[in-house]
């Protein structure tokens, strides 16, 4: 897990004025076909058999400890060096970061990805972004989080618990899955049936003298949709690249099918019939038998639903044009949710495991997102799309940031992108459409009006003149009312289009002090003089 945190440093390494970046890179240090070299730095042994196979076939040198630990450079060197890809785990991340340099140094890992992995900070994110306004995401509609996530509820304080005891108990008979919020590779999880097995499972944690965990209970998808009567998951993956100016990247990849070695009985309490994951269904006895059937592709995946589509309900190429659809839109409406915590760090990039669950009807659900997805080779399948999934993921990471640094635009890639689909980029803007020649006449017209109607307006709310006569004698011109007649109307607005401003200017003039005039009559308790009425018909005249 990454620590949000790190982002601060890293933060002011790319916004500063001394940065490598700010250049174009020396053409010594580039490739033929215009790309600087690359070298991969293994901090970790996480995927480190793939990721030296990758750097094989894109023949990236390994770079030493020296070049990456010494302290970052202040000043742009005279010859730009290659970009170094540091691979490292959610521990070492910090501690790259800070030491990055900014132009030089790629690192495989982004901060602030516990609000997408943590099981607890998931749901709660997705629900802060229910309240937030529309997300400038990129073809793909508004989504909710109860449209994403089943129902789910975070178990930290007894009175959470108590919600969903009360949840429980208005739907008896459903089933949920408990989930440690911090574990993986299927370790932890329980099934509740009902009541008694939920306060047996905080009552085991009190009496074994374990150390209190914070829980996730998601309600379990009743009737998934089968293959050939197993059940299945998906494995897709997403790329997120931070670029400049708080600015991100998402791409996804289709992944593969992952599938139980048994029939799916809803009824049976054995974890292997539930949960898909390959460090689960190695405890099957019969997985080594079933080993080659557990992983399907995508495209074998779709053939099977076009061979029995009559009988699911399902349309043609639904793994494509329809659960692949689902899965992008709910990604990129994640990604947008999460921007301003994974933007953060220029540099940083991260390749995610994401768990989908189809439902009978069609309907995709989002379980869960890895940051540190399982790269093992268990069968031919994944032998032919992982090593592939790593090889395109570090190919874009690396040309994507080699054009930020190199201040180019990033897109299109040249090449680079193969299965990986674009599905996010905030520095996009909505387009909206373009009016029609009546919309521009409407609102030329409705300007017009407005505008044409503003000094009569302004003049009779400055006058104060309450009486007909009173406007009468001084010729003002108004809007007329409903009750006169068609001609009226058009007569005076063309009335007010040949008067002069000089001329509004002096008839709002003689209005102020006609005003004026008649406040000083009102006040005075004894009738006017001949003299003060003689100098307000005098003031008048004039105009």
């Amino acid at each position: 897990m990454e620590d949000e945190g790190a982002a601060e440093p890293l933060t002011r390494l790319s916004t500063g004025r001394n940065r490598p970046m700010a250049g174009k890179t020396p053409r010594s240090s580039r490739g033929a076909s215009g790309r600087r070299t690359c070298s991969c730095y293994l901090a970790t042994q996480y995927g480190a058999k793939i990721i030296r196979e990758v750097m094989r076939r894109l023949n990236w040198p390994e770079a030493a400890d020296s070049a990456i630990l010494s302290s970052p450079q202040t000043q742009q060197p005279k010859a730009a060096p290659p970009l170094t890809l540091i691979w490292c785990n959610g521990c070492q991340a910090d501690l790259f970061i800070r030491k990055m340099r900014p132009g030089q140094h790629i690192i495989s890992r982004l901060p602030g990805t516990r609000c997408l992995t943590n099981k607890l900070l998931l749901p709660e994110t997705l629900r802060a972004q229910d309240a937030a306004p529309q997300c400038r995401c990129r073809d793909h509609p508004r989504l909710t989080a109860d449209a994403v996530l089943p129902a789910t509820f975070v178990l930290r304080t007894a009175m959470q618990r108590l919600q969903f005891l009360r949840r429980m108990s208005s739907e008896s008979g459903s089933l949920w899955i408990c989930k440690p919020a911090t574990l993986n590779r299927g370790e932890g999880i329980k099934l509740v049936r009902a009541e008694l097995d939920f306060r047996n499972l905080f009552n085991d944690e009190r009496t074994n003298g374990e150390p209190r965990r914070d829980w996730v209970i998601q309600k379990y998808i009743e009737r998934p949709l089968l293959l050939a009567g197993k059940k299945f998951d998906l494995r897709v993956y997403l790329l997120v690249l931070a670029t400049l100016n708080l600015n991100c990247l998402a791409f996804y990849h289709p992944g593969y099918a992952r599938l139980t070695c048994r029939d799916f009985d809803l009824k049976s309490d054995d974890l292997c019939l539930h949960l898909t994951n390959q460090a689960v269904q190695q405890k099957d006895s019969t997985y080594d038998a079933a080993r080659e059937e557990t992983i399907w592709s995508i495209d074998r995946l779709n053939c099977h639903i076009n061979e029995h589509c009559e009988q699911l309900g399902l349309d043609k190429d639904f793994a494509i044009s329809g659960m692949q659809v689902s899965i992008r839109q709910a990604l990129a409406h994640l990604v947008a949710a999460t921007r301003p915590k994974l933007a953060t760090a220029c540099g940083c990039f991260e390749l995610f495991g994401c768990d989908f669950l189809v439902e009978e009807s069609g309907k995709v659900w989002l379980l869960e997102l890895n940051s540190t997805p399982a790269l093992g080779l268990y069968n031919s399948t994944q032998e032919a799309i992982i090593p592939g999934v790593v090889h395109e993921a570090l190919a874009i990471a690396t040309e994507a940031f080699d054009r930020v640094f190199r201040r180019q635009p990033v897109l299109p890639l040249s090449g680079q992108q193969k299965e990986f689909q674009l599905i996010y980029d905030s520095s996009s803007r909505p387009r909206q459409p373009r009016p029609t020649l009546v919309e521009r006449q409407q609102k030329a017209g409705q300007l017009s009006s407005r505008t044409r109607s503003m000094p009569a307006l302004n003049l009779h709310a400055n006058s104060g003149i309450s009486s007909a006569k009173s406007s009468e004698n001084l010729h003002l011109s108004r809007p007329s009312t409903a009750s006169s007649s068609n001609s009226q109307p058009q007569q005076l607005q063309k009335q007010q289009t040949q008067q002069t401003l000089p001329q509004r200017q002096q008839r709002g003039a003689v209005a102020v002090r006609l005003q004026k005039a008649k406040s000083s009559l009102s006040l005075s308790q004894t009738k006017p003089s001949s003299a003060s009425q003689a100098a307000v018909v005098k003031s008048i005249g004039k105009f």
